[in-house]
């Protein structure tokens, strides 16, 4: 039992990692920039345009960038 814990926490670890990787300094100066151009753009929309997933532009704009 102990070692299948170990494989969940290793795999947990690697998609983890493979999640916050979008989450780099270009994608969140173009976040930055997007915004300022137009406030009321929508994190589907970085999304699509950095053509990363919604839960990374949602982390860029709300947890790194500060947006509300």
């Amino acid at each position: 039992m102990q070692q299948i814990v170990y494989k969940w926490i290793e795999r947990f670890r690697m998609i983890a990692q493979m999640l916050s990787t979008p989450v780099t300094d270009a994608n969140m100066e173009q976040s930055h920039d997007m915004i300022l151009q137009n406030r009321w753009v929508i994190t589907d929309e970085v999304a699509h345009q950095l053509q990363i997933s919604h839960c990374s532009a949602y982390e860029i704009i709300h947890s790194r960038l500060a947006f509300q």
